[in-house]
Formats: structure tokens, C-alpha cells, sequence
């Protein structure tokens, strides 16, 4: 059992956790709509919205315990590690980059998405890509 635990735990960690903890970390963020209709009304595909969210898509949050899973790395596969900080932060930095370009985003919570999409159009149509 503590072999298959140890020979799991030595292939690449899945991205999809290193992405469940970048959907926790900008959740904060609660402007990123993750709403497919947006995407598709945004008229410009190089839009940093666009781009951004686009990154985001198919990914959602996973329930588990990023430091349980480090202590696993570290006893039963010493060769792995899972740290996946930088790689969060990044995110982040784009997550606000692309708030402080639409800084409306913060306060349109509840906003049908065609709107949305035509704050993000006027935006980019003003500030260009």
C-alpha cells in the first residue's frame, strides 16, 4: 500500500489542484465571471479579459488540504514537490492587472452577462489592445 501511495504521489502533481488553489486565491475577486456567454459576447479574442478568463475555464475548485498533501509528498515520495506558490501568485498579479484595467469589475457582482460583455468591449474599444 505505502509502495502505490509513494509511486502515485512521484508522478506530476495534476493541475488541476495546482488550479483549484489559483480559483481559491482569486476568489477574492469575485468580478472574474467564469460565464461562457460573456466570453462569446466579448468581441476582441486578444480582449486581456478575454485572455484571463479563457485561462481559467474548465477548472474548478477542488476540496483538500494543500499541506497534508505536501506532508505526503515529503514522506512517501521525497523526490516530488508540491509547491505551487509561484504559480498561484502569478494568477493573482494577472487577476489584478486585469481588474485595474475594467475597474468597474469589482462592483458589477450581479450583472447579466451581454452587459458585462459591453463594459468589457467599451473598455477595451477605449484603451485598445
Amino acid at each position: 500500500m505505502l509502495r502505490y501511495v509513494a509511486q502515485e504521489l512521484s508522478k506530476p502533481i495534476d493541475n488541476k489542484l495546482i488550479m483549484s488553489l489559483v480559483l481559491q486565491a482569486i476568489d477574492g475577486f469575485s468580478n472574474i465571471s467564469y460565464n461562457s456567454n460573456v466570453l462569446s459576447e466579448v468581441k476582441n479574442a486578444l480582449s486581456p479579459y478575454q485572455v484571463f478568463v479563457t485561462k481559467l475555464k474548465g477548472f474548478e475548485k477542488i476540496r483538500y488540504n494543500e499541506q497534508s498533501l505536501k506532508r505526503l509528498c515529503e514522506r512517501y515520495a521525497q523526490g516530488t514537490t508540491f509547491n505551487p506558490e509561484a504559480e498561484v501568485q502569478k494568477y493573482v498579479s494577472e487577476c489584478r492587472t486585469v481588474n485595474n484595467r475594467y475597474p468597474l469589475l469589482q462592483y458589477l457582482r450581479s450583472i447579466p452577462s451581454d452587459e458585462l460583455a459591453n463594459y468589457i468591449n467599451i473598455i477595451d474599444t477605449q484603451k485598445g489592445i
